[in-house]
């Protein structure tokens, strides 16, 4: 049996690997243009040996070098960057992103905030001073700058970073708006999550499932969002309702895997199993799905999930 408190923290988690999936793609994505990243390096490195007085081919190279993780490589050519051009505020935001990355969220601070003091007055610089202000543990003031850039550009990523802030300072009305705004504006189902998980905590499971019908009415694979609903419903005390969801949950997971026999189809028609009690058939599709993707993060998670619970209590 759930309790709203335990369905809560589940969708905490998927909130989490929803970020780290999201990472995951991104890293992937890193890896495959390092090699471009190199040639732009080194294009960047003889515009600078030609034109050493130009601050533009400091602040390229200066960029390139934080994407491919050389931070201190990265600052100090934005450090020369600054001396040729002080107050350039493409300079400042750049200078002021890499010492983030480095920790150095004084002068991080100190560099976004004289970016927005000479023209510099974009979303993304109001965003990582607010990241940056959040670290300082200046939360107030990071709420200011949330504020601004969010008026400039709807971003997914500060919707998410900005309800996160007003929930640990105990505004979780706050919070609601700002999650409800970014998904008007966004409809990212990142912040749908976000939303869910808030309105348990609040205990307000209604909330909760009228927030998970409005994403299955325009879902075009309704399997994860069936789940949730079940477990919702559970946790509300209704076993009965939350069986009959997920028999629903099943029927969909079958007509996806027929349709694409993908290793996602697999993994999700297997978690349906398992919430159904139907292990076998659970390791049949975890089975499959690592057939086609070795490495598929959520097969190898339940793979691992499906092990621990075959253990013998004594040995876990």
């Amino acid at each position: 049996m759930y309790s709203i408190r335990a369905v809560a923290h589940f969708f905490a988690s998927k909130l989490i690997l929803a970020s780290v999936a999201g990472l995951v793609v991104a890293l992937t994505t890193a890896a495959r243009a390092h090699e471009g990243l190199d040639s732009d390096i080194q294009e960047s490195s003889e515009a600078i040996r030609q034109h050493p007085d130009e601050f533009e081919h400091r602040l390229r190279r200066g960029h390139l070098l934080r994407l491919a993780g050389q931070l201190e490589g990265s600052l100090h050519d934005l450090e020369h960057a600054r001396a040729l051009a002080p107050h350039e505020p493409r300079v400042l935001l750049q200078t002021g992103i890499t010492l983030t990355a480095l920790g150095r969220f004084e002068r991080a601070e100190q560099a976004l905030t004289a970016s927005l003091d000479h023209g510099g007055r974009w979303a993304r610089t109001y965003a990582e001073l607010a990241k940056v202000r959040v670290k300082r543990g200046a939360k107030a003031a990071a709420v200011a700058a949330y504020r601004e850039s969010l008026k400039l550009k709807p971003d997914v990523d500060v919707y998410l970073s900005f309800g996160e802030l007003y929930e640990s300072l105990g505004r979780s009305a706050e919070a609601r708006e700002v999650y409800r705004a970014g998904l008007t504006q966004t409809r990212a189902e990142i912040l749908s999550l976000a939303l869910i998980r808030l309105e348990l905590a609040s205990g307000h499971p209604e909330a909760a499932l009228t927030l998970i019908d409005a994403a299955l009415s325009s879902a075009p694979i309704k399997t994860s969002w069936l789940l949730r609903r079940a477990q919702v419903l559970e946790a509300s005390g209704e076993p009965r309702l939350a069986r009959t969801t997920r028999q629903a949950a099943l029927v969909e997971a079958h007509r996806v895997a027929r349709e694409h026999g993908s290793s996602m189809a697999y993994t999700q028609r297997a978690q349906v199993y398992l919430e159904l009690g139907s292990h076998a058939a659970a390791r049949r599709d975890v089975a499959r799905a690592l057939s086609l993707s070795p490495r598929y993060p959520a097969a190898l998670e339940l793979s691992e999930k499906l092990e621990r619970q075959s253990l013998p209590r004594s040995t876990q």
